[in-house]
């Protein structure tokens, strides 16, 4: 599928990226029903990843014509293809720490995450943060995110300078000693 720059004049053209198993906690229904209703839209939305929902998700995307997604299926380079993307997508239910977000940081891409603690917990406010309890907020909120270039810049540079902090060994060390601490404290 050939993406103009322009389809409709309605936006200007974006891509977006979402990536983790095909399995209900990622909330794959929310994103392709926000992507629905952002067909008229130049955002274009490709998924990498397999799973149990995968039929399913693509049957969705067949019945609804939505030709603003594409389920890409796995990779093993996803550092290699962030890059190519305007904005990472993450519409998680729950998350044990989302690696793929932190990829997408220090990717300098954009992140538009759901509201939860994790995400809250690693981005801070590097990140857009959606509500997945409402419907519609990620169409609702994702053109005007997308069109305000000053903002989406400012977000990727303070993403990309606090994913290298976390990556940093030193760092990571000194945040598990403070676990075991934690833990031993409790314990006794």
């Amino acid at each position: 599928f050939n993406h103009p720059e322009s389809l409709n004049g309605k936006s200007i053209y974006k891509k977006c990226v979402a990536i983790g198993h095909f399995k209900l906690a990622k909330n794959y229904s929310y994103l392709l029903n926000n992507f629905k209703m952002l067909s008229e839209y130049d955002i274009f939305l490709d998924i990498y990843g397999e799973g149990p929902l995968e039929a399913e998700m693509k049957k969705f995307i067949i019945d609804n014509q939505l030709q603003n997604v594409s389920i890409k299926g796995c990779c093993n380079d996803i550092a290699g293809v962030l890059p190519n993307y305007d904005v990472f997508i993450s519409v998680s239910k729950h998350e044990g720490f989302g690696i793929a977000m932190l990829e997408a940081m220090a990717s300098r891409v954009a992140c538009i995450v759901s509201d939860i603690p994790t995400y809250r917990e690693i981005a801070g406010e590097c990140c857009f943060f959606i509500d997945i309890n409402n419907p519609a907020d990620l169409a609702n909120r994702l053109p005007g995110i997308l069109s305000d270039k000053n903002i989406l810049d400012k977000k990727v540079e303070s993403a990309s300078v606090l994913a290298e902090d976390i990556g940093r060994v030193d760092n990571y060390v000194d945040k598990l000693s403070d676990i075991y601490n934690t833990v031993g404290k409790v314990e006794a």
